[in-house]
């Protein structure tokens, strides 16, 4: 038997257009990390020049074992 362990990001990009306050954003993340849906995901929002756009990025890591 040959195990071969190759790891997968998953990645959900959102982008915002007139965003709110970065306090806001931030509520929106803790309320969404609290979900079971999203168990195990990097949750975070970025920045962008424009103050008009900003990004929320979720990210999760899975390591897929093939036999």
């Amino acid at each position: 038997m040959i195990k071969n362990n190759e790891i997968t990001d998953f990645i959900s990009f959102s982008i915002v257009t007139n965003p709110p306050e970065q306090k806001v954003l931030n509520e929106r993340i803790k309320f969404l990390l609290k979900q079971d849906a999203s168990k195990n995901w990097n949750i975070e929002s970025h920045t962008s020049v424009s103050d008009k756009l900003s990004f929320i990025v979720c990210r999760k890591t899975a390591v897929k074992s093939t036999k």
